[in-house]
């Protein structure tokens, strides 16, 4: 079946940040002495359990694991405000993609942040609806936040298709019946994405890809 709506991952699809979620984990983290190496960084963020896998291991709490969160998020926001993290093409792809189809942002980064990354990159009227983790009770790899999107813009899975960099945006989009194409990521590194409707070297060949499907 043809598309009709695209579902645009945010993280690592549109903006180079996940570097800098590391960075501000492994930073919070430290200061409690836990040291955590990027691959197993990356595996924990594929799986959906990040810093709260890594917190229980240590014996953390629920109020002490809130505390180090909270000192993350405050050591991203900081990351965020000093660096340019939009990806290269990744501007005219959104423009150009969502020109010619339905879409919507499915994130499970927080609105803080894409109004902080976005404030003067106008990006965001783009989307005819955004997705983020205040909006679903379960994340990434878990279907919601896809089933919600879709929910929002009106449209059946098979005339869908989503564009992630992860194999939990993978795993969330084909939970939920819909095709996704993968842009490789140098953070993730290279899976084999064996459930992808195809994998990308960069968002720019996202467009004319689009164009072939018709």
């Amino acid at each position: 079946m043809s598309v009709e709506c695209v579902l645009w991952d945010h993280d690592g699809v549109i903006v180079d940040t996940e570097p800098l979620f590391f960075e501000a984990t492994a930073r919070a983290l430290a200061d409690h002495g836990i040291a955590v190496e990027r691959d197993r960084w990356a595996a924990l963020q594929a799986s959906g359990e990040g810093i709260v896998r890594l917190l229980e291991e240590a014996r953390f709490g629920g109020g002490r694991q809130a505390g180090v969160r909270r000192v993350r998020d405050e050591l991203y926001a900081d990351l965020l405000g000093e660096r340019d993290v939009l990806i290269e093409g990744a501007r005219s792809a959104v423009e150009e993609v969502t020109g010619r189809y339905r879409s919507a942002l499915v994130t499970t980064s927080l609105r803080r942040y894409l109004d902080q990354i976005h404030g003067s990159s106008g990006l965001l009227g783009h989307f005819a609806h955004i997705v983020t983790a205040e909006d679903c009770s379960r994340h990434k790899p878990h279907p919601e936040p896809y089933l919600r999107a879709m929910e929002l813009v009106g449209a059946r899975p098979e005339a869908c298709i989503a564009i992630e960099d992860s194999p939990r945006g993978l795993a969330s989009a084909r939970a939920a019946g819909v095709r996704c194409v993968v842009v490789r990521s140098d953070f993730i590194g290279t899976p084999r994405f064996e459930a992808a409707t195809h994998v990308l070297d960069s968002v720019a060949e996202f467009g004319p890809f689009l164009a072939q499907l018709g």
